[in-house]
C-alpha cells in the first residue's frame, strides 16, 4: 500500500512541476513591495513594475519594466527544485529623472541585480488562490524579497478624495470613543493624495502612498508629514497616531448616505471619520449596538437593539454581500458557513443603521 502511494507521488510530481512553470510562464507579476535588508519600499500603484517569464524546453526570458527603463534576462528555470537563475542581464541606460525613479533603481539595480559582476539566483514561492488569482514571492541569497500579485494595484475609490470628520476613537474587539460638534479633528484628503488636516492647535501637511492591503480595503503610507501649532486650542491630538510618517496605515472604506472612512494604525486600535460633521452624541442609540462572542466561531447574539427587530447584512472586506436576514433580539447570527476572516454587519434597528466588524475564527 505505501509502496503504491510512493510510486503514485512520483508520477504526480513532473505534471506538478510543469503546472507551476505554466501558471508562473501565463502571468504578468505586478511588484507590491520590495524588501532589502529588512527595509520594505512599496510599489507605487500608478506606475507599471512587472515582471514576465517566457520560453521552454530549459531555455527562458525575463522582461521587468520600470518607470523609464526596462530590464532583459536569460535565465534557467528550475521548477523541482523552485528556483530561476540569470545567465544574462541588460539594463537600459536610460537617465531616470521623474517620480519613483528611487523605486525603479531599487528593483533593477538592488533586487533582480547586484552592483558586482556575479548574476542573482532566486528562490521562489508561487501560489494559486481559490479566487484564481495567483502570487509570486521571489528571495535572493541573502534573503532580500520581492513580493508579485498577477493584476496591476487596484487604485483609489475616488470617494476617499473628500473631507473626513472624526468621528470615533476604537480599540478592536474594545471600547469606542465618541466625537461630535463642528470642532472634532478634520482631514481633506486631495486627489493628487496629498492632505491636510485640522486637530486642537495643529495644522498638519503631508501626501499618502497608496497601496494594496490584504487585511483591509488598502493602505496609506504618510510621506513629508508637516506640522506647526498655530491655531487656538490644546497642544493634544488624535490624528498623529494614524499619521505615522513612512508607516502603513490600513483603511476601510464604507459608501453610503453617510459615507465612513476606518484609519487602522495597528490591529488593536484606529480611528472612524464620517464625511459630514456630527452634531449630537451617539449616546443612547443605535451605536451601542455589540456583537457577541466577538470572535465567533458559529454564531453570535446582537445586543442593544433599539426594537424588537434588526435587517442585517453582512458584507466581506471586500465589500461584496455575503448574506441577509431578519433578526430578533432572541435569534443568534449564524457565521457557520463563513469562511475565517474579517467581516462587516450592517445592522438597521428602528430606522438606524450602524456598521459592526466581527471575526468567523
Amino acid at each position: 500500500m505505501k509502496k503504491n502511494l510512493l510510486i503514485f507521488l512520483a508520477c504526480l510530481l513532473p505534471l506538478c512541476t510543469i503546472a507551476q512553470e505554466q501558471g508562473m510562464l501565463d502571468a504578468t507579476w505586478y511588484v507590491r513591495y520590495i524588501s532589502i535588508d529588512n527595509d520594505v519600499s512599496y510599489s507605487p500603484f500608478d506606475e507599471n513594475f512587472n515582471l514576465q517569464f517566457s520560453g521552454s524546453n530549459g531555455a527562458y526570458a525575463a522582461d521587468a519594466s520600470g518607470v523609464v527603463n526596462s530590464l532583459q534576462g536569460q535565465l534557467l528555470f528550475d521548477a523541482f527544485n523552485e528556483t530561476i537563475e540569470f545567465t544574462d542581464v541588460a539594463i537600459t541606460p536610460l537617465a531616470c529623472d521623474v517620480d519613483n525613479c528611487d523605486f525603479e533603481a531599487l528593483y533593477f539595480h538592488e533586487f533582480l541585480t547586484q552592483p558586482t559582476a556575479f548574476l542573482k539566483t532566486f528562490e521562489y514561492d508561487y501560489y494559486e488562490n481559490s479566487d484564481g488569482t495567483k502570487m509570486l514571492r521571489l528571495t535572493d541569497a541573502v534573503g532580500n524579497i520581492a513580493f508579485y500579485r498577477d493584476y496591476p494595484i487596484p487604485g483609489p475609490d475616488t470617494e476617499l478624495f473628500q473631507t473626513w470628520y472624526l468621528y470615533s476613537e476604537f480599540v478592536d474587539l474594545g471600547g469606542t470613543q465618541y466625537f461630535y460638534g463642528p470642532d472634532v479633528p478634520q482631514i481633506t484628503i486631495n486627489e493628487d493624495l496629498s492632505f491636510t488636516a485640522i486637530d486642537n492647535c495643529w495644522e498638519i501637511s503631508g501626501e499618502f502612498e497608496y497601496m494594496e492591503d490584504s487585511a483591509y480595503d488598502f493602505a496609506l503610507i504618510t510621506k513629508n508629514y508637516q506640522e506647526d501649532c498655530v491655531l487656538g486650542g490644546s497642544n493634544g491630538y488624535l490624528l498623529k497616531t494614524v499619521l505615522i510618517e513612512n508607516y502603513p496605515v490600513g483603511g476601510f472604506l464604507i459608501s453610503g448616505a453617510i459615507s465612513e472612512l476606518e484609519l487602522h494604525a495597528a490591529a488593536y486600535f484606529g480611528l472612524g471619520f464620517r464625511n459630514e460633521i456630527t452634531l449630537s452624541s451617539p449616546d443612547n442609540n443605535l451605536e451601542e449596538v455589540t456583537l457577541a462572542p466577538n470572535p465567533a466561531s458559529d454564531s453570535i447574539a446582537i445586543q442593544g437593539l433599539l426594537d424588537n427587530t434588526a435587517a442585517i447584512t453582512i458584507y466581506g472586506v471586500s465589500g461584496s454581500v455575503m448574506r441577509k436576514q431578519q433578526l430578533n433580539v432572541d435569534t443568534l447570527l449564524d457565521i457557520s458557513l463563513l469562511e475565517t476572516g474579517l467581516y462587516f454587519a450592517e445592522i438597521t434597528s428602528n430606522g438606524q443603521t450602524t456598521v459592526e466588524k466581527f471575526i468567523k475564527k
